[in-house]
């Protein structure tokens, strides 16, 4: 062993093209997480996009979506085995993650957001008070996909 590199398994090398895209999608989802959603919650987006673009729109259209797609993929490939229930498990653990960590952003950026917004300031009171109700309405969501999921 001594001075030979390390032989260990390098899933780039020997992995090949899934492993690639796993590697590719960790990296993405880092990049996120570590890039995106801190300057969202930093309210330099603006009131208009993180309230409109990413609380309205992508936030009642998103969660929906991937549900959804969850769904369809667990009919397509139904309870065949123990490995595939856990991963859909997985999967829809990922996905109430993901959208959970995006509203904490999303109330976050707007609040601030509307604190620096230049314009009327009845504006900025509405998308405070609008965006709270629609964070506790996701939390009520999260919490009843989280007892169905215990079932």
């Amino acid at each position: 062993m001594g001075g030979q590199p390390n032989q260990g398994l390098n899933c780039r090398q020997k992995g090949g093209v899934m492993a690639d895209i796993v590697v590719d999608s960790i990296r993405l989802a880092i990049d996120v997480a570590t890039g995106f959603l801190p300057f969202v919650m930093s309210g330099d987006l603006g009131l208009l996009l993180t309230f409109w673009a990413l609380g309205v729109l992508l936030g009642s259209i998103g969660p929906g979506l991937s549900l959804w797609l969850l769904a369809n993929v667990m009919q397509i490939f139904g309870e065949r085995s123990m490995v595939t229930a856990y991963i859909l498990l997985s999967l829809f653990v990922m996905l109430l993650l993901f959208w959970t960590l995006h509203w904490i952003a999303v109330v976050v950026g707007v609040w601030r957001a509307a604190g620096a917004y230049p314009g009327p300031v009845e504006w900025a009171v509405v998308a405070k008070i609008v965006v709270v109700l629609l964070a506790l309405s996701w939390l009520g969501v999260a919490t009843s996909m989280w007892a169905e999921a215990k079932r």
